[in-house]
């Protein structure tokens, strides 16, 4: 649910954008934005910490007091004990895991691609909406179609439901590879929107009605918030303790390509032409359809390989003789 928050957003923040400057009142833009981010910096303080090491750190202070036993210490890997351990840690760890682990490699460039593309879009949709006789104003309705896809994507969440309480019945251990099926049918469905997207925009689709490129929009916006929700949650199972400097080198990836690929985007379509510069995401995309079939079939090979995540593994066995 929060991952769909996000996108919902970020692809509904570009109408009131266009509304608002078209209506000569930017300075609008940003009050409501910072009216928005004010509210949600109150209700942050409303969360209860959920971090597994803190809790466990809180917990094991607690039996000190209580017994006197000074010995006991928790598990945590992001432990500093000092500045170089730190920096070690919060700089050269992530960097360390994103060239070094396959999964947290191909992870961070689906989820890194996946939300540039709805900065891409912010430079493309727009033009290409007025070519096809929309106002500067209503070129940027379409984003909502993003967003319709985003709210359908939710509902995939009862499917991974349905999944583990499977497991569960059978006395089955969850592996994190059973809660990839967003991921499944997200990664087809990503490329098939974009392919579609693709081939019904001017110059090529000249008289086609505006509605069936808009249609491909929600099946992109599905895939963007599936790829988001299922990948990071396979990266946390998978890596535990090691799950945010995972989490910093798909961010780190995720903000580089964010930032850069609004730079080219109008180049690119204006100099290959919409349908051709569309194709090139779109092809990307469809390289993507390899990485659900890599990772269920040879996920848990590769995170018994691992240095980083193979404590998941751990962890799965013995949740399994428990069970």
């Amino acid at each position: 649910m929060p991952a769909c928050l996000v996108w919902s957003g970020l692809v509904t923040s570009t109408f009131p954008r266009t509304c608002q400057t078209s209506s000569d009142a930017l300075r609008w833009v940003f009050y409501i934005y910072t009216i928005i981010l004010s509210i949600l910096s109150l209700l942050f303080l409303l969360i209860r910490e959920s971090r597994p090491a803190l809790l466990l750190a809180k917990e094991v202070s607690r039996i000190q007091r209580e017994t006197g036993n000074d010995t006991l210490q928790p598990l945590n890997h992001d432990h500093s004990p000092d500045i170089r351990t730190f920096i070690k840690a919060s700089l050269f760890r992530p960097l360390q895991l994103f060239f070094g682990e396959l999964l947290i490699f191909t992870i961070a460039m689906m989820i890194a691609f996946s939300f540039a593309l709805v900065y891409i879009f912010t430079e493309a949709l727009q033009p290409i909406y007025e070519s096809m006789g929309f106002t500067p104003s209503y070129a940027s309705l379409p984003f909502l179609a993003l967003g319709v896809g985003v709210v359908i994507s939710t509902f995939t969440r009862f499917l991974d439901f349905h999944i583990l309480d499977s497991r569960r019945a059978a006395s089955q251990p969850i592996k994190p590879e059973d809660k990839l099926i967003g991921l499944a049918i997200g990664a087809p469905v990503f490329a098939i929107g974009l392919w579609w997207f693709a081939w019904t925009i001017p110059p090529h689709a000249e008289n086609i009605h505006w509605i069936i490129p808009t249609i491909s929009l929600a099946f992109i916006g599905y895939a963007l918030n599936e790829f988001d929700t299922v990948l990071y949650g396979y990266l946390s199972d998978s890596y535990l303790s090691y799950a945010a400097s995972g989490t910093a080198s798909v961010q780190l990836l995720r903000a580089l390509l964010s930032g850069a690929f609004p730079l080219f985007t109008r180049q690119m379509f204006d100099g290959l032409g919409n349908n051709v510069a569309a194709s090139l995401l779109a092809a990307l995309a469809t390289a993507f359809c390899a990485v659900p079939l890599l990772f269920l079939f040879y996920g848990e090979r590769i995170r018994a390989k691992s240095r980083f995540a193979k404590y998941s593994l751990e962890i799965q066995d013995e949740v399994g003789k428990q069970g």
